[in-house]
């Protein structure tokens, strides 16, 4: 017993060390330089040192203060090349009441500069190395890392002959650079943190549900149906509740357990990364295939009975399946990076657990709630009259619903098995073929095509009407091929024109692919910037390419910035550039991102909506603002 309760107090202990943040890194990064950086002996320099400290951590100022927080001190030794050393200055810090301590403190959000006057010997010469010590806190809303030290080390080239400097070493030289307001914004993530679990677990849950509405989520609707609609439910209603739950689970584990362990490891892209790799995309691609012609009667998926013979004996060999489809669903929904997952993943990679792991049970928990019932269709539709009928129809229907999702999963590869892609599943070839699979489905269900291995039901009224809207939509997607817009569907479409391919864009408005050359344009015309984040892969920013910028209102604001598109996803040089720009601006790695920053060099950052007046209100930000030479 007493072993037990050892053990008991251990994990305990263990949890909330990780829960409070001891053993992480400290998120704050310093860096040296000493100016000017080509001195002559006996001449006065400054020691420069800048932090930058990413939401929502801040770092306290110079100034003590009694039973407050741990202030950054600086020590530089006389000696050496270092004739005099005079007191550091620091940026001018913001000042609040912090709830950790209960103090009103000194702090900086975002960076913060010091500079440390000193007066070189005149026996210093060549390359030397200007050494200094920092010890230093950092804290959020709640926790509160303990004291740092960092050791520094500014340049400096000394040379010429000796002079005789006596500027004072009581005031800088060059004023201190002014600190930042945050280098990111305070995500909505980290302000429900701030206010306790329960509103974390509630924003959890309403993303959860607000996920739903996403083109990523469209095709798995009836994806589910057909996959239970094959489901052979031995225990009739109690066995199809199981199976819908062991689903629902393959969904939330894959969410938190993989979701946070790949981010722990690989970082806060990492788990985007791995649902991007174009063979697994491949295998998806095959697996959805084979669906397709299993649910035309083809040949049917089981388990191996090796497999079922072992599992049996602990009553779960149905559950194998349901698990693996829930898996193979949360991979796919991935792909959108959506907001609140993206937000907790950055924290999984910043060595938080406790927190990401609750966020992300809670936000799949509400995502899997509806294919919940989803899985329980099947069930319900059989106790219909001629129940088997339209089954039959249903999952054969179907069965072409999973051949279009797998041109999804293939034009993946073709976008990725290359660098720069292969250019073949262009978005003419992706509408072309969709175009041919609604055809055919439109066909079956209007008895101009028969599937040999399904047995026929007679073709009533209500089959024929969902035939003629199908052939519909084929329609509409032939049109589409010239350019015309498919809605919501864009989304799944490959980016046009092709990256790395020449090609006619389908939008109105031109970008500049270049972060550097977007910000030298800004400046010398004095216009703000717009940054669109997005990817190849991401399925929300084809929708918002396609659907919300070439609106009158939303396109007429755009003209009158400097657009700048980043492409975050790809295994380059220049994508991981990006990426970090990314999560440096958003502290989030979601795409799509968008970032105005008006001409005084204001940051407003926006994701992904489908509400105009609120992406006006964001595009506003940049050009209401006095337009000032940066």
């Amino acid at each position: 017993m007493r072993a037990r309760l050892f053990r008991l107090a251990l994990l305990v202990w263990t949890v909330a060390l990780v829960a409070f943040g001891f053993g992480q890194e400290n998120p704050a990064k310093w860096t040296a330089s000493v100016e000017p950086a080509q001195a002559a002996p006996g001449q006065r320099v400054e020691i420069v040192l800048k932090a930058t400290v990413p939401a929502p951590w801040h770092l306290y100022s110079t100034t003590p203060i009694e039973g407050g927080p741990f202030p950054t001190t600086i020590i530089v030794e006389k000696g050496g090349p270092i004739g005099e050393v005079g007191k550091p200055v620091q940026s001018t810090p913001l000042k609040k009441l912090d709830k950790n301590f209960g103090k009103e403190v000194e702090y900086y959000d975002g960076s913060a500069e010091f500079r440390i006057p000193v007066r070189l010997s005149k026996t210093a010469k060549g390359e030397l190395k200007l050494p200094a010590s920092v010890r230093f806190q950092v804290c959020n809303e709640g926790t509160c890392m303990p004291p740092t030290p960092a050791d520094l080390t500014g340049a400096v080239t000394v040379g010429g002959t000796p002079v005789t400097d006596t500027s004072p070493l009581d005031q800088p030289a060059k004023p201190v650079a002014a600190a930042t307001t945050g280098t990111a914004p305070k995500s909505a993530v980290d302000q429900a943190k701030s206010q306790g679990l329960l509103a974390y677990l509630g924003l959890a849950v309403a993303a959860g549900f607000a996920s739903l509405l996403t083109p990523c989520v469209f095709p798995m609707i009836p994806i589910t149906v057909s996959f239970f609609s094959k489901r052979k439910g031995e225990d009739g209603m109690k066995g199809t509740i199981r199976q819908a739950v062991a689903y629902c689970l393959g969904i939330i584990g894959t969410f938190t357990a993989l979701g946070v362990a790949v981010a722990l490891i690989f970082g806060a892209t990492g788990l985007q990364t791995f649902a991007n790799n174009p063979y697994l995309n491949l295998g998806l691609a095959i697996v959805f295939i084979a669906l397709a012609f299993s649910l035309f009667g083809f040949f049917e998926i089981g388990v191996p009975s090796s497999i079922l013979t072992k599992l049996d004996g602990n009553g779960k060999g149905g559950l194998l399946g349901p698990i693996l489809m829930g898996l193979t669903f949360s991979l796919t929904s991935f792909t959108c990076t959506l907001p609140f997952v993206g937000s907790v993943l950055v924290s999984a990679s910043q060595g938080q657990v406790i927190w990401p792991i609750l966020g992300m049970v809670a936000f799949s928990s509400a995502f899997c709630l509806p294919f919940f019932l989803l899985a329980l269709f099947p069930a319900a539709l059989s106790k219909l009259p001629r129940s088997g009928a339209w089954l039959a129809t249903v999952k054969a229907f179907m069965g072409f619903v999973e051949l279009a999702a797998a041109v999804k999963f293939v034009s993946s590869v073709d976008l990725g098995i290359v660098a720069g892609g292969l250019g073949v599943v262009t978005r003419e070839v992706f509408l072309a073929l969709w175009f041919g699979i609604t055809l055919m489905s439109a066909m079956y269900l209007l008895g101009i095509i028969r599937l040999p291995h399904v047995d026929e039901a007679k073709i009533g009224l209500f089959r024929r009407g969902v035939g003629v809207a199908t052939l519909v939509g084929a329609g509409y997607l032939l049109l589409a091929i010239n350019g015309r817009s498919i809605g919501q569907l864009e989304g799944f479409l490959p980016p046009s024109p092709y990256p790395g391919h020449v090609g006619q864009s389908t939008e109105r408005l031109s970008w500049i692919l270049d972060y550097d050359e977007a910000v030298a344009k800004a400046k010398s015309e004095g216009k703000p910037l717009f940054i669109d984040f997005t990817g190849i892969y991401c399925t929300n920013c084809r929708d918002m390419e396609k659907n919300m910028f070439p609106r009158p209102g939303i396109e007429s604001r755009l003209e009158n910035y400097v657009r700048v598109r980043l492409f975050t996803d790809r295994d380059t040089p220049a994508d991981k550039a990006n990426q970090a720009l990314l999560q440096k601006l958003t502290n989030s790695v979601t795409l799509p991102s968008y970032v105005s920053i008006d001409p005084a060099g204001v940051p407003k950052v926006s994701a992904f909506t489908r509400d105009e007046d609120a992406f006006t209100t964001f595009l506003d930000h940049g050009l209401t603002k006095k337009v000032v030479q940066r």
